[in-house]
């Protein structure tokens, strides 16, 4: 597991998902609160956030914690 600061570039409110960028590498990690029992966060474009990452088996990088900062 990794932790990093992002910022998020996109989220939807309706279905609580969307995508965040780390600073120290750009890669776009999935952020589904729903799956990791946020489902009453609200996010927003531009927003800052501490983000555990993880890659799961079928590749990409998932958010498995999201602290807004």
């Amino acid at each position: 597991m990794l932790g990093l600061k992002a910022k998020v570039t996109w989220f939807n409110s309706e279905k609580k998902f969307g995508f965040a960028v780390p600073d120290v590498v750009p890669i776009d990690v999935l952020i589904d609160l729903s799956s990791i029992n946020l489902a009453n966060m609200e996010l927003a474009l531009g927003q800052r956030i501490y983000i555990e990452i993880e890659t799961p088996d079928d590749g990409g990088f998932r958010a498995t914690a999201v602290i807004p900062l």
